[in-house]
């Protein structure tokens, strides 16, 4: 770490909704809330389906609507996870689901009730930590400015040149031991990069080289992230650089949103008929032959003018059945497996089986996390990550451990704390989220973009909207990208000492 600067305070947090932006992030949210009432009552099957998702949607944006008003302050950690159990929760109730369906309206409302405590206990634990501001720290690291969009574009070259490898499987060469060492250094560092150059863009900061450079790397790093067929990496960091540009813009990209929807909507339904011819074999997983769906360089262009071609002819015409997903006489076969952005229809089956004919977990798949935090590189038997819910899995009879090495099915920290203590494990769950969200927000709130506080922050906010990790995946995440924070830090970042300022 370099010697410490000095810098004057914040007079308010650089992430908190100022009086000049506030009139138009409500309005947006009164508008947003209004077309979710009408679609929800238009579009559900029955009126009780239809008020289970309006009691989830409401509880659910409290947050949003706390942060936009401007009575929460700092970064919107909790605000976003409550957004992120609208596609989970509440939209399968409307839109329909195959398994959803198969449960009674008493039981979506049974399930609803549980959501909606659960954000209404964190938002309770929460809102009294952002309701005021922190006091600037006396000092922080911070990442020069002078340095920062040179670093942050290399992360994204690093990151690319990763998923590249990952995907022509060219990782066979590696020596298995240090490919963990590569992912948590590069990958870590890359939400943080991918955060603070969309919010630099939303805030009109960013130079025009720089800003072409930005828009190119992270279209190909899209790319790359789902070429393996699988969505979720490429979505999840969307939403991450979505959520930097709307803090530094307080503006929502409409237009863009809704391009990246269509377009990922078509390549969701084509990927039924990709997995089906490429992944096709004995205990087959996205990175494990060497020849059969691997994607080279020089095939991108080939590999997505075919999944564009499969999703268009599965929206307006009918689908390859030569490579339609198989049928298969095990319920878990991997391509009758549930979206994995849908996480209710697992938290009916838990309240329908729990405890009358499956009893609680109580606490198995926690027990498993002390051995997780110890590196790969250290304990090569380590358990799998997914180990958790691997777990929940088996303990439902939804998976066999054999059939969980091809694919698993995310469960979520709301459906894992319930399977394993009950509405018990939904109280303590909402209080460990919402102090954690609100001592996060303060603790970062007075800190620039760039600094190794908002850094953490940015890591939790990335961890919040993804909906199907068990806790051992999240600690497991959170302190692999905590090691890439301390390694960049020590290489790069400086001490900032605040100047006494009357406003601090």
């Amino acid at each position: 770490m370099s010697t410490s600067a000095s810098a004057k305070p914040y007079s308010y947090s650089p992430y908190s909704v100022s009086p000049r932006h506030r009139r138009w992030l409500l309005t947006s949210y009164w508008l947003l809330v209004l077309v979710l009432f009408v679609l929800t009552f238009a579009l559900a099957e029955n009126l009780q389906r239809a008020l289970a998702s309006i009691l989830i949607s409401a509880t659910a944006l409290m947050p949003a609507y706390l942060w936009s008003s401007g009575r929460a302050k700092g970064l919107p950690i909790f605000p976003l996870l409550g957004i992120s159990f609208l596609w989970s929760f509440s939209f399968p109730l409307v839109l329909g689901h195959s398994v959803v369906d198969l449960y009674s309206p008493a039981e979506h409302l049974s399930a609803a009730l549980k959501v909606a405590f659960f954000l209404v206990v964190g938002t309770l634990v929460w809102f009294p930590l952002t309701a005021s501001d922190a006091k600037p720290p006396k000092e922080y690291y911070e990442l020069p400015e002078e340095k920062s969009n040179g670093l942050f574009l290399w992360v994204l070259v690093l990151a690319c040149l990763y998923y590249v490898t990952m995907n022509a499987r060219w990782f066979h060469y590696v020596p298995v031991a240090i490919i963990p060492f590569i992912r948590t250094l590069i990958l870590g560092l890359n939400i943080i990069a991918v955060f603070a150059l969309s919010y630099k863009l939303g805030r009109g900061s960013l130079p025009r080289n720089i800003r072409v450079l930005f828009y190119f790397l992270f279209a190909v790093y899209l790319m790359v992230t789902a070429a393996g067929l699988i969505l979720i990496q490429s979505v999840t960091t969307f939403v991450v650089a979505v959520m930097g540009y709307v803090v530094g813009k307080r503006a929502i990209p409409w237009k863009l949103l809704v391009a990246v929807l269509v377009l990922l909507s078509v390549l969701h339904v084509g990927k039924g008929e990709m997995r089906g011819r490429y992944w096709q074999y004995p205990g087959a997983s996205p990175f494990q032959e060497a020849d059969l769906g691997a994607v080279y360089p020089l095939t991108y262009a080939s590999w997505y003018k075919e999944w564009l071609g499969y999703g268009l002819s599965s929206i307006f015409g009918e689908k390859d059945k030569e490579y339609e997903p198989i049928a298969s006489d095990e319920k878990e076969e991997l391509f009758s497996l549930i979206d994995r952005a849908c996480v209710i229809h697992l938290l009916l089956k838990i309240q329908s089986l729990t405890p009358r004919e499956i009893p609680y977990m109580m606490g198995a798949t926690y027990s498993i996390i002390p051995s997780l935090m110890v590196p790969r590189i250290i304990n090569p038997n380590r358990a799998r990550t997914h180990e958790g819910t691997v777990l929940l899995n088996i303990h439902y009879g939804l998976q066999t451990r054999e059939s969980s090495i091809r694919t698993t099915i995310g469960w979520g920290l709301l459906n894992e704390s319930y399977a394993n203590f009950g509405y018990v494990g939904i109280l303590a769950l909402a209080i460990l989220l919402g102090l954690l969200s609100g001592i996060l927000t303060r603790w970062s709130m007075f800190t620039p973009i760039l600094s190794a506080r908002s850094m953490i922050a940015v890591i939790a906010i990335s961890l919040a909207i993804q909906r199907e990790l068990t806790a051992g995946v999240v600690v497991t995440i959170a302190l692999q990208s905590l090691f890439a924070i301390v390694v960049f830090g020590f290489l790069f970042m400086r001490k900032r000492t605040l100047l006494e300022s009357s406003n601090g």
